[in-house]
């Protein structure tokens, strides 16, 4: 269906064109097929003329589009050959018609041509308005008179022209004296066509009939005044004469008013039969604006004093007198603010007439963040009293202006590092014991029990005996260091290549040279053909036998030397350990050697200590030394190192650095995802646990500090600067206070501004125990409120939320609208479109007449085929329905500002 009307429209677009004269203000696409940069859009100019390349200036005025085309490849056929050119209509200019009279306006015809009874109907003129037998076309300065009037009794025209542009139609009024006026106490009063033998009833009939304020009494002004009682309505005909004027006398206006929380104030009347009482009054004003559990009280004023008060706990009723006004009063502070370990922090409402505990208000927040063992305490500041609560309080009374801080618990924490299965940072809720054992526990205990030298709580020392006699107590922030055994070892290098290496002692074992002899798989002392001992650098040689009468102790690192074999070998030990054996005859170096060995990777060495005889040799690197038989190279390699990171990191937890990484703190927390990201705090220092040790890292040192195996660090953190934004503004949160920033519309217009249904009258600032509250209708007032850190800005929803709705609506009016409210809702809440309205084109003035215009298109929705354009309405947004669908914003602009001025006017005078 959608493409059947697109093409429909090119054929009538093209159809139209083809017979088409262009005009100054025509806008045309010119193509040049083949070559896309010539394509354009052109203007025809003031001297109806467009501009090309290769052509240049071209007077196109007054020719077809065929017939410029023709032109078009004349000319460029000078350049190329056999130019295809093509020439699209894009918009015409406007083919306007004025009209005056009755009806003021500007109709651009568009396309099509129109005959003046067209442009009737277009205008939705009412025909019985107008003296249809002086219709008066002006033309080229010619004024022709037309007759129209068989449209009222359906008959053919006998002369209709076609309109051109520039024509001016002459709409006249009707002379008064075919009329009949209706005014007074009517539904409709107005001046009414007369019919022939129009009676009183008839007129009445047309006006809508009597209204309930009409006093019995009418007068008709004609040659002479006459007066009828509306009991003998039915009882005789009275015929009335064009120009005769009908008065309905009205009754003594009868009347009150209502300010204050109803949902429209102002002035209400009452009919002859209705009772002027409290109760109808605030029924008249829409019922109350607000909760009755808000409302404080009903004050009525008579001749300038008051005259009673009264209380609403419960439906309230009273006589009143005419003139008389009644102001319903709200409370004037209803607000708890509550932040902290809630999940929903905010201001919310309670009335100072209901108990409402801070468990309520609790829920009324969303409850706890977390569970109830997570609180630390709850601090309510109220006035200048700070009352401080525990979980256990939650019956305690809440009062509107209370503060509410809950405060989450924060946990106790102590470092474990050394020898244990997971060292790190533990936490401990309120209910664990803060005690070593219960740390030890977490740290999942001892890598190995057997091999626990001592505990470190700080600057005491325990033993795992202690320990397990005693739990010793921590404080927050300990820092517990588990020393290991430390283990016994020495290096041996032999023949037995299979135990050759590091070779360790148990806590048990003697630690001596017969040992070692033992461990090494020697059962038979006089096998050992070679058996020394280096030391510090120095070669002793030992007499295996010897060992049987008295052994020889050891020290942790020395080199043991076993050989069986008179083979030629170089032995390897340290990290890895092995001999490669040489030919009889066989030169080598170190090169040749550890390329021979082949078990170790260049990049990952960090020394070598060859020991050839009493002589020891420390290298970095590897070289081409010459190597003898029995030498031996002691191989230390670069070892992965492990960090622990905890604190203001996004991933925290243990990190390896490859052998070939420089491990430096920089690296560690790009590794642990950077530093959190927070509106509330950020990084302070970096804390480092080394073997028991702490220190402290400023954070411009990071990039050069060097890390070891097993480092603990902590990303320490401090509060920022900040306020929190809550209530009617678009990203209500925590906002740090920038440098240079402190001001209020500064950070109001970091929280995305005030919304559309903030009130900008009072705008509520929190400070420690003081509460001030701003007009920020005045910029300056917004300029020059400083805020400082901690300070809580409360921006509360406008109480009364009202549009204006405007023009050919049955009740244009003031309405009660929502968040939710659109144009078609705030139209039909002004009894909805009269039958003169135009539902196609609606403007919707958003904040006032000053603000942005957006046109609606209502008429899809009214007949059920849905689309168009119905956006919501905001407080102090403009509606206005206007009767003709080609209206534009200039005709009505200053008919929308008088009304809003009467309408600012009435308020002012009212004190609404």
């Amino acid at each position: 269906m959608q493409k059947f009307i697109v093409i429909f429209c090119l054929v009538a677009l093209f159809s139209f064109a083809l017979g088409y004269t262009l005009r100054k203000g025509d806008v045309l696409r010119i193509e040049l097929f083949d070559v896309p940069d010539y394509t354009r859009e052109c203007v025809v100019d003031i001297e109806g003329k467009i501009a090309l390349p290769i052509v240049g200036r071209l007077s196109v005025e007054g020719l077809t589009i065929d017939e410029l085309i023709k032109i078009l490849r004349q000319k460029l056929s000078a350049q190329m050959s056999d130019p295809n050119v093509v020439v699209t209509l894009l918009r015409i200019a406007p083919r306007n018609v004025y009209v005056s009279g009755i009806v003021n306006g500007v109709v651009d015809m568009g396309m099509k041509d129109l005959k003046v009874s067209e442009l009737l109907a277009l205008l939705s003129v009412n025909l019985s308005e107008v003296e249809l037998t002086r219709i008066k076309l002006v033309r080229d300065g010619t004024v022709k008179n037309l007759d129209l009037s068989a449209l009222l009794s359906g008959e053919i025209l006998k002369e209709d022209p076609v309109l051109k542009e520039n024509d001016q139609i002459v709409l006249p009024e009707k002379l008064y004296s075919d009329f009949v006026k209706i005014f007074g106490a009517v539904r409709n009063p107005g001046v009414y066509p007369f019919k022939k033998n129009m009676t009183l009833l008839d007129i009445l009939s047309t006006a809508g009939g009597m209204t309930e304020d009409s006093a019995g009494r009418i007068l008709i002004v004609s040659d002479s005044v006459q007066e009828i009682d509306e009991r003998d309505l039915f009882k005789r005909v009275v015929t009335l004469k064009p120009g005769d004027t009908v008065y309905i006398a009205k009754v003594e206006e009868r009347f009150a008013y209502i300010v204050g929380a109803v949902v429209e104030p102002g002035m209400y009347s009452f009919s002859k039969d209705e009772d002027i009482t409290l109760k109808n009054l605030i029924a008249k004003a829409g019922g109350f604006s607000v909760e009755r559990k808000f409302l404080e009280k009903v004050i009525v004023r008579r001749n300038g004093a008051v005259f009673t008060e009264l209380n609403v706990d419960n439906d309230v009723d009273m006589k009143l007198q005419v003139g008389d006004i009644v102001d319903v009063k709200k409370f004037e502070e209803t607000e708890v603010y509550i932040f902290g370990y809630v999940k929903n922090p905010g201001a919310y409402k309670i009335s100072p007439r209901e108990k409402f505990t801070l468990r309520k208000m609790i829920s009324l927040a969303g409850g706890f963040a977390g569970t109830v063992e997570n609180i630390d305490k709850i601090i309510v500041e109220r006035e200048n009293e700070k009352i401080e609560l525990s979980s256990e309080n939650l019956d305690f009374s809440v009062k509107p202006g209370d503060v509410i801080r809950v405060e989450e618990h924060v946990p106790r924490r102590a470092y474990i590092l050394g020898f244990v299965k997971n060292p790190g940072l533990y936490s401990f809720s309120k209910n664990e014991t803060f005690s070593l054992r219960t740390l030890i526990a977490k740290a999942g205990g001892f890598t190995n029990d057997d091999l626990v030298e001592s505990v470190k709580v700080g600057e005491e020392i325990y033993t795992p005996s202690v320990i397990l006699k005693e739990d010793i107590p921590l404080k927050d922030g300990a820092i517990v260091y588990v020393e290991k055994f430390k283990e016994q070892f020495v290096y041996v290098v032999g023949d037995n290549l299979a135990r050759n290496g590091r070779l360790t002692f148990e806590r048990s074992e003697p630690f001596t040279l017969s040992t070692v002899l033992k461990k090494y798989g020697v059962q038979d002392f006089s096998l050992v053909t070679k058996l020394s001992l280096l030391r510090r650098g120095e070669e002793k040689f030992v007499d295996t036998m010897s060992l049987l009468k008295k052994d020889i102790d050891l020290e942790i690192g020395d080199t043991v030397i076993i050989r069986f074999t008179t083979e030629k070998r170089i032995y390897f030990t340290g990290d890895l350990y092995g001999y490669i054996t040489l030919e009889n005859e066989e030169q080598i170096d170190l090169e040749k050697a550890l390329a021979k060995f082949a078990k170790v990777d260049s990049k990952y060495l960090q020394s070598l200590k060859i020991r050839s005889g009493s002589k020891i040799l420390q290298l970095t690197t590897v070289s081409p030394i010459p190597l003898n038989d029995g030498d031996i190279v002691e191989i230390t390699l670069k070892k992965p190192i492990r960090v622990y990171v905890d604190g203001f990191v996004s991933k925290p937890g243990q990190f390896v650095f490859d052998p070939d990484e420089t491990p430096t703190l920089e690296k560690v927390i790009a590794k642990a995802g950077g530093f959190k990201e927070s509106s509330t705090f950020k990084e302070k220092d970096v804390l480092l646990l080394r073997s028991g040790k702490e220190t402290v890292i400023d954070l411009n040192q990071i990039t050069n500090a060097l890390l070891q195996d097993g480092d603990f660090l902590f990303v320490r953190w401090q509060e920022k600067p900040h306020v929190y934004v809550l209530g009617e503004v678009a990203k209500p949160g925590a906002y740090e206070l920038q440098e240079g920033e402190s001001t209020l519309v500064e950070i109001i217009s970091r929280a995305g501004g005030l919304s559309n249904w903030a009130m900008r009258t009072r705008v509520v600032l929190r400070r420690g125990q003081s509460e001030f509250t701003y007009d920020l209708s005045d910029p300056s007032i917004a300029q020059s409120v400083k805020i400082v850190s901690g300070d809580l800005i409360y921006i509360p929803s406008i109480d009364t939320n009202i549009a204006y709705v405007l023009g050919n609506v049955r009740n244009p009016s003031i309405v009660k609208i929502d968040k939710f409210t659109t144009v078609f809702d705030a139209i039909m809440r002004a009894g909805g479109l009269n039958q003169t309205a135009s539902a196609s084109r609606i403007f919707l003035f958003k904040g006032g007449l000053e603000g942005e215009v957006i046109i609606c298109d209502l008429s899809g929705i009214i007949t059920g085929k849905g689309g168009g354009t119905n956006p919501t309405v905001s407080p102090g947004d403009v509606v206005y329905v206007p009767a003709n669908p080609l209206t534009q914003l200039p005709d009505i602009l200053p008919v929308v500002r008088d009304i809003l001025s009467i309408i600012t006017a009435s308020k002012q005078l009212m004190g609404w």
